[in-house]
């Protein structure tokens, strides 16, 4: 969290694969989400590890069925 002009600002977002722009990542790179769990296995969609989600050499890092590219927030800081 961030304090901007007083109010609290979320800097991060937590990622559940039934999320709209998550399922299309997933589908896109040839998964599915099933239960809430991609392939029927995690129930993530964001990963540091599980390199098997990984491996599709056509895409980038941000496009894998499971993806360590984060969404991320910036402000600027005025007056620091």
């Amino acid at each position: 969290m961030a304090c901007v002009g007083g109010k609290a600002v979320a800097l991060s977002q937590d990622h559940h694969p039934q999320d709209k722009k998550e399922l299309m990542r997933i589908k896109k790179a040839g998964g599915y989400v099933r239960g809430g769990r991609v392939n029927e296995q995690l129930n993530l969609s964001r990963s540091i590890g599980d390199i098997e989600y990984k491996n599709n050499r056509q895409l980038s890092a941000a496009d894998q069925m499971i993806s360590s590219t984060p969404d991320t927030l910036t402000i600027n800081r005025e007056g620091v």
